[in-house]
């Protein structure tokens, strides 16, 4: 070990030898004294991250639970506009697209229709791609675009928010509306799915979320990590396997081990794949991310892009649209009627070349639940389970005869 620090102890003197003595044993203390500071800076930073890695080695079952714990903070950031599509692939041949054709025939409000059309279209070699844009500057102010396809009776339909007055437009109509969380219509139930969504390219489905999923286990041996999570109850069991590579765990694919409710889903994975890093909000996502289901159908989902999106350009983006006017993001706009519930007594604006009418609605208020989308989480664990259910219950009841 080094000897200690040297001080030079200083009398009181008279004498100009001892005051030249006084003033370099000042300066040798300053010295010292800026050194020592500098060397806490650099080393009390080194020692707690020392620490804090021991404590939490990667892959470790305290990494595990600090990741999964943050997972649940993790929210949309303010200013952004995000891009990404939704591709099925449906569960079904062509004995059961003609199954369907006879259950449609002459009814075309037949809830079985989106499905023959989405399969028929499949079955031609046609993706089932629907693409969305939310263009996000806080919870009060926002837009969300949906572009349904080639082929699809609704091509597109966008909602958007702006303080306490909402919006929805199609190619047909606008409705404007008032933003009432509590009255079971809010608009932002329609970004349920995207906080879902960012949570699984950004960090794979980590949360507690409504399951209330809890860390088991987590190992790594080598360059492979594995890790399991389980329900509160016990019903639900979900096993991730990753690798380590650049300093992180890159987590590749989750299966689940249990289901309870429905046995017919253990073995089936949801996928992690095509990882990049977006400077716009300074982390890496799974863009690509598959889940499937017990009878061979998947939902992927795709992160095309993140990009910043400023206060101005969002004023704009989420402004009234108006008839006959020009949409920043839809261009010349053809709808015919507006449905307008702010005033309190809803009418239907309807427009043609030759005449316009204005014709009372009777508005209902709606039973439906209002879902709070910020406050969703653990979707791919809870999505592997549920999320292409609505398909799977389809092929069973739709396409069976």
């Amino acid at each position: 070990m080094g000897s200690a620090p040297q001080f030079i102890v200083v009398t009181r003197s008279h004498g100009l030898g001892s005051s030249r003595q006084a003033v370099y044993s000042r300066k040798v203390s300053a010295c010292s004294s800026r050194i020592r500071t500098a060397l806490c800076r650099v080393c009390i930073p080194i020692l707690l991250m020392a620490t804090l890695a021991r404590a939490q080695d990667l892959g470790s079952m305290e990494w595990f639970e600090s990741e999964w714990a943050a997972a649940d903070d993790l929210m949309i950031p303010e200013g952004v506009n995000i891009t990404y599509s939704v591709e099925m692939k449906l569960p079904g041949t062509q004995e059961d697209l003609a199954r369907l054709r006879e259950q449609i025939a002459d009814k075309p409000d037949h809830p079985a229709r989106p499905a023959y059309e989405a399969l028929s279209k499949q079955l031609q070699g046609k993706a089932n791609v629907t693409t969305f844009r939310l263009w996000f500057g806080d919870k009060d102010h926002w837009r969300f675009n949906t572009d349904f396809g080639d082929g699809m009776p609704l091509p597109f339909s966008d909602t958007a928010v702006a303080g306490s007055a909402a919006w929805q437009l199609t190619q047909r109509q606008l409705r404007l509306m008032r933003v009432r969380p509590d009255s079971g219509e809010d608009p932002a139930s329609v970004l349920t799915p995207v906080l879902a969504y960012y949570r699984g390219w950004a960090c794979c489905g980590f949360g507690s979320g409504p399951l209330e999923l809890r860390p088991v286990s987590s190992t790594v041996r080598g360059s492979a990590w594995e890790a399991t999570v389980r329900s509160s109850n016990g019903n639900r069991e979900f096993r991730y396997e990753g690798v380590v590579a650049d300093g992180r765990i890159i987590p590749q694919v989750v299966e689940v081990l249990k289901c309870v409710d429905d046995p017919t889903w253990v073995g089936s994975k949801t996928l992690f794949a095509e990882w990049k890093y977006m400077d716009s909000v300074g982390k890496w996502f799974a863009t690509r991310v598959s889940a499937g289901t017990p009878d061979g159908g998947t939902q992927t989902r795709v992160l095309l892009n993140i990009s910043p999106v400023s206060s101005d350009s969002l004023a704009g983006i989420i402004a009234d649209p108006t008839a006959n006017g020009t949409d920043p993001v839809r261009g010349p706009l053809g709808f015919s009627s507006v449905l307008d519930q702010r005033s309190g007594h809803a009418y239907v604006d309807t427009s043609t070349d030759r005449q316009s009418s204005r014709v009372p609605v009777q508005s209902s208020g709606s039973s439906s639940r209002s879902y709070v989308w910020l406050n969703v989480s653990g979707w791919v664990l809870a999505g592997v389970v549920a999320a292409s259910f609505v398909w799977l219950r389809l092929k069973r009841s739709h396409f069976s005869s």
